[in-house]
């Protein structure tokens, strides 16, 4: 059985990263949260998830056209899998890229919540004797999702939840892989201004709340949606459908953390292409998803110079808050 576990989040507070670990039978895998500033998080709980899938690892001798074909493709023999025992030592011949791939979606090991210890790190117990029992001719690749709650409730998020529906989420050619990193780019006051023809302006938001609400409610918003990327390349999301029932937040979000009013300070978002611009940082949220000229009127009044008053119906134990108003 051969373990290879590894997994890296890096959040806007702080960096939680295990460490890489090759085993046969078990393994503890430490895990380290620091804040960018390089202390530890210390007095700390951790809520770690394990999950386990194939692993398979293919390795052909290059070739010179390798570029252009792909790795193995000087490859001639055939499969004999009709043949006695040639599953046990014969080789596969190389799959295309382009071939259909089987999925395996990932099977959860272990899930618990522990305190981290005053040095930031805490170890992870991976017992696979069982999935050596079960699978004994079949490597695994073991991934963990970290998520930390320092003393001030700061929230510091794996990525447990979009791995659900996206399976391994990585954007931006495959570079970014956590959330903590995207709302370094996209803040409320980010746009794709820079990119976006003259004739296609006003610039479109890209702050993260507007972008991933408008991209998952997709072919149920009203308006267009048409965000502008590298080298002017054009991404419209009116096509999206998504795979669930968007009114059940915690899809996405963690318990308790889409609730108004929303914590003090948070900056409302420029919001060009809507129908108000900027949008107070509640409202941009909920009219992310319900883009109807008549949710942004009742958003537009609502709304004073100094501030939202969302929380006073829309509050936690209110007779229209979040969770009761989104009820099915």
């Amino acid at each position: 059985m051969f373990l290879s576990a590894y997994s890296t989040a890096r959040a806007f507070v702080s960096t939680i990263t295990t460490r890489p670990t090759d085993a046969r039978c078990a393994a503890a895998i430490p895990i380290d949260a620091n804040y960018y500033f390089g202390a530890p998080v210390a007095d700390a709980e951790v809520k770690y998830v394990v999950q386990r899938r194939p692993y398979y690892h293919w390795y052909w001798w290059s070739g010179p056209w390798d570029w252009f074909y792909g790795p193995g493709y000087w490859w001639f023999a055939y499969d004999y899998p009709w043949y006695p025992g040639w599953k046990h030592w014969g080789c596969w011949r190389p799959t295309p890229w382009w071939w259909p791939q089987g999925h395996h979606p990932p099977e959860m090991v272990a899930e618990q919540e522990v305190e981290i210890g005053e040095d930031g790190t805490v170890k992870v117990e991976i017992d696979t004797a069982v999935a050596k029992a079960i699978h004994p001719d079949q490597d695994h690749k073991y991934s963990i999702t970290a998520e930390v709650v320092d003393q001030s409730r700061r929230t510091i998020v794996g990525m447990d939840k979009c791995n659900v529906c996206h399976d391994m989420l990585a954007l931006h050619g495959g570079q970014r892989f956590n959330t903590q990193e995207c709302v370094f780019c996209h803040r409320p006051n980010n746009s794709d201004e820079e990119v976006r023809p003259e004739e296609e302006l006003p610039p479109e938001s890209i702050d993260f709340r507007w972008l991933i609400h408008r991209i998952h409610t997709g072919a149920e918003l009203t308006n267009d949606f048409t965000v502008y990327g590298y080298r002017g390349s054009v991404h419209n999301y009116n096509h999206v459908e998504f795979p669930g029932d968007r009114r059940t937040c915690t899809m996405c979000h963690l318990e308790d953390t889409y609730n108004v009013p929303l914590p003090e300070g948070t900056m409302e978002v420029t919001t060009e292409r809507s129908y108000y611009s900027p949008t107070q940082p509640a409202a941009a949220a909920c009219l992310a998803c319900h883009s109807t000229v008549d949710a942004a009127a009742h958003a537009y009044t609502q709304t004073a110079p100094f501030g939202e008053s969302c929380g006073s119906c829309h509050g936690v134990d209110r007779e229209f808050s979040v969770e009761s108003a989104h009820a099915h």
